[in-house]
């Protein structure tokens, strides 16, 4: 491995982790958003990246999940994961945010930061076709930008993410911040640091939608994506299906289920347990902590995912006792962490310390299947 190929800081995050002074998931994290491969990543602590344990996939078949279908809207103004779940079926990304922290490239194959993570060059994978037939260029990632940076449609999530690509008084794509090098390559130039740009790329309103996507339009009408599946239908309160195009290559490893269905069941849990039981569903997209043990007692498996999801309790300052700091201090050192997690979410999840807080859970989503 040549260091002169690292970025910089990477280097430094290394020795940070070495000291103790950084998790492994942290380093991932930091370390690929700055354009360092995962596998040297995993090198630069002495470690090698370990390789998934999956069985030889086989195409066929029909998967049941179970998942809420709401009113759809364009992806820039999704404020549920649902809308994503569904539409990830002809819809791409950039950028992957992976189980262990790392971000790994998907519509961009990798990228390069200088020194300041003010400047990224991003290096498009080539031969991706859109399911029109068109190619996958710089002109679609051009875009893509100009929909997510523009703070003056309501509700668009996606301006905060690249925010440090807006102009500052139109709240839209600044000139020369988006810039097509070629076909096949793209830079962005900030007007401020962000390491995390390339992990916000990843992140679900962040879909990637061809060229002639017109804002405001409903991404199921048109579905014109990169993704090996096209939509059958799409009915909010009921359910909807996916179903695989076979007159699209898709351009990765995928796309091995003829059929997936999405069956809107409501939100009444116990519904879904009972249609588990029934051999009526597959797979929830979530359980919460009280039905664990239920889709436990009829033999699914389930899978947790850390996600940020947090609860926190704060004081009311203004009024007191809890005015005065030391009361404050005392009532959170009276407080086991341990037990209110297991209390409020059956224990699944882990526990965080904040000064500021009387009580921190990161929660996991479990998902059963």
């Amino acid at each position: 491995m040549e260091t002169k190929t690292l970025h910089p800081t990477a280097l430094m995050y290394a020795k940070e982790v070495e000291e103790g002074k950084l998790s492994r998931r942290e380093f991932l994290s930091r370390a690929t958003m700055l354009g360092v491969s995962a596998t040297a990543a995993y090198g630069l602590i002495g470690l090698t990246m370990p390789t998934p344990a999956q069985a030889a996939p086989t195409k066929g078949g029909t998967l049941r999940v179970n998942l809420e279908t709401k009113a759809m809207k364009e992806p820039r103004l999704w404020d549920w994961t649902e809308y994503s779940n569904f539409c990830r079926g002809w819809l791409d990304y950039l950028t992957l945010f992976n189980r262990d922290g790392s971000v790994t490239g998907s519509l961009v194959e990798s990228w390069e930061a200088n020194e300041t993570a003010t400047q990224y060059t991003l290096n498009l994978r080539k031969g991706v076709k859109w399911n029109n037939g068109d190619d996958f260029t710089a002109e679609d990632v051009l875009h893509n930008f100009e929909l997510w940076a523009d703070g003056t449609v309501e509700g668009n999530s996606m301006a905060s993410r690249v925010a440090a690509l807006q102009d500052e008084e139109t709240k839209m794509l600044r000139d020369g911040a988006v810039v097509a090098v070629d076909d096949n390559t793209v830079q962005l130039n900030l007007n401020s640091s962000d390491i995390s740009i390339m992990a916000a790329l990843s992140d679900y309103p962040a879909a990637v939608v061809h060229r002639s996507f017109v804002g405001g339009s409903d991404p199921v009408e048109n579905p014109i994506g990169t993704g090996a599946y096209l939509p059958e239908s799409y009915d909010v309160g009921t359910g909807a299906v996916l179903v695989r195009n076979p007159d699209h290559d898709y351009w990765r490893d995928g796309g091995w289920l003829d059929r997936i269905e999405f069956i809107d069941l409501g939100t009444d849990q116990s519904a879904w347990a009972a249609s588990a039981e029934s051999d009526e569903i597959d797979l929830t997209y979530r359980t919460d902590s009280d039905f664990v043990s239920v889709f436990d007692g009829i033999g699914w498996t389930s899978s947790e995912v850390v996600t940020a999801s947090t609860l926190a309790v704060r004081f009311n300052q203004l009024d007191a006792p809890y005015d005065n700091k030391d009361v404050r201090r005392g009532v959170q050192m009276a407080v086991d962490n341990a037990k209110i997690l297991e209390l409020g979410i059956g224990g699944l999840g882990s526990v965080l310390n904040s000064v500021y807080l009387v009580r921190s859970m990161r929660v996991s989503d479990t998902v059963t299947h």
